[in-house]
């Protein structure tokens, strides 16, 4: 599920994994600061020394810096271990550009123990949410994501094209081949895909040789099985060439 801003679709879970991130980032100073365990050990279970601006700042610093290493793209290709390095490298990064907001306004420092212990946390934290995320959504936020384009004819016969050029109607073998073509892909006939060039009408005539119908294969292949095909353009250049398009999706 994805919604529009500003022309650009963000997908809800992303969304939805940036506000979960935020919060992990945002709280970790706090949960450090209430445990004890940070720069401040003596206020154990309370926050009387302020972290809440320097939390702002870490948690900031921190979501800039995942989305800076490509972690809310959708285009993102990486396996768990390649996330993993890259919250940790995306994490140090915040870490270092604190310590210098820290520096420059000391009265919002928390502490460089309290700074450590919340990358720590963070890391853990961000990298918990995705595999929580990507087991309870459908959408699979890890998930490899490719585009295979075949670029070919569903006809290409370069010298009826030549000889018909001022033809005002399609010559007979290519509305019959790119009828049948659509039609068995609706079918999802594979067998009769495989055996074209012997079960489609004009099938020799349409593709005098393969090299522009081959990539259909290629395309529909990596689409997986039983993928649905969708005719989204259907048009001709001169009389003998069908330009249709078709786009393959994976079967449901």
């Amino acid at each position: 599920m994805s919604f529009r801003i500003f022309n650009l679709h963000v997908r809800l879970s992303l969304v939805l994994l940036a506000l979960l991130e935020a919060t992990v980032l945002l709280l970790a100073p706090h949960l450090v600061t209430w445990f004890g365990l940070g720069s401040f050990g003596e206020q154990l279970g309370t926050s009387s020394q302020p972290v809440r601006a320097g939390a702002i700042v870490f948690a900031s610093f921190g979501l800039l810096s995942l989305l800076a290493v490509g972690l809310y793209s959708t285009r993102q290709r990486a396996n768990l271990t390649g996330i993993a390095v890259r919250v940790v490298t995306a994490i140090a990064g915040a870490v270092v550009l604190s310590a210098l907001v820290y520096y420059f306004l000391p009265d919002i420092g928390i502490g460089r123990r309290t700074l450590a212990m919340s990358a720590g946390i963070a890391v853990v934290g961000c990298l918990a949410v995705r595999v929580a995320l990507e087991r309870l959504l459908d959408e699979e936020l890890f998930r490899r994501r490719v585009l295979v384009i075949g670029s070919g004819h569903v006809t290409h016969n370069l010298r009826d094209w030549m000889a018909s050029r001022d033809a005002l109607q399609p010559l007979p073998y290519v509305t019959a081949f790119a009828d049948w073509l659509a039609r068995t892909l609706a079918q999802d006939d594979e067998e009769a895909l495989l055996a074209y060039r012997e079960r489609a009408p004009g099938a020799v005539q349409a593709h005098p040789t393969e090299e522009h119908f081959l990539p259909l294969y290629i395309a529909l292949g990596a689409a997986g099985p039983h993928a649905a095909a969708h005719r989204s353009y259907a048009g001709l250049e001169g009389a003998a060439l069908s330009m249709d398009a078709y786009e393959f999706r994976q079967a449901a």
